[in-house]
């Protein structure tokens, strides 16, 4: 199952490499920080960069979540696994395959879709956004993302993707 665990926001990436040195397989299989690959205008050119899906959160995969959170207290810096009265939540399986779809083991890194826009229709034409239109709620052509709202551990929350718009057409 996997489990979020809540970080300080900004050190992501450095939870998961002290999860993975310090917290034995036993107790989690794999941690990762899913992000989304980006463009930004830098100095006159595109520049992919990577972010943060959830800032402030990375995942865990376990069988054993007290373990895992004991496991976790050595751990330096804030790590916090979300819980609710019954106990460790682990994420839904369909949040777990929306993740999965996007990504795979090894590189939980979400990619630069390409679409048009015709009239007031978003046409997405290559990427990991392809027939997912329905779920993006706003498009900024200037940053080259989209906003989705989807459910996440049992509430609405609004991410962002990855999106060029290579074309607007007029209504």
């Amino acid at each position: 199952m996997w489990y979020v665990i809540q970080v300080f926001t900004g050190k992501e990436d450095e939870t998961v490499a002290n999860i993975r040195r310090m917290v034995p397989r036993t107790a989690c299989r794999e941690c990762f920080n899913p992000t989304f690959r980006t463009q930004k205008r830098v100095g006159g050119a595109w520049k992919t960069l990577e972010q943060p899906l959830f800032p402030g959160y990375v995942i865990a995969d376990s069988s054993d979540p007290k373990a895992l959170a004991a496991a976790l207290r050595a751990v330096p810096g804030y790590t916090h696994i979300l819980a609710n009265e019954q106990g460790y939540s682990p994420l839904a399986r369909e949040e777990q395959q929306w993740i999965s779809d996007f990504t795979q083991e090894g590189s939980r890194v979400i990619g630069i879709s390409t679409g048009v826009i015709e009239g007031d229709q978003v046409i997405v034409t290559q990427g990991p956004l392809v027939n997912r239109t329905a779920a993006i709620t706003k498009i900024d052509r200037h940053k080259r993302i989209a906003m989705l709202r989807i459910e996440m551990c049992g509430r609405s929350v609004e991410i962002k993707l990855g999106l060029n718009i290579i074309r607007k057409s007029p209504e």
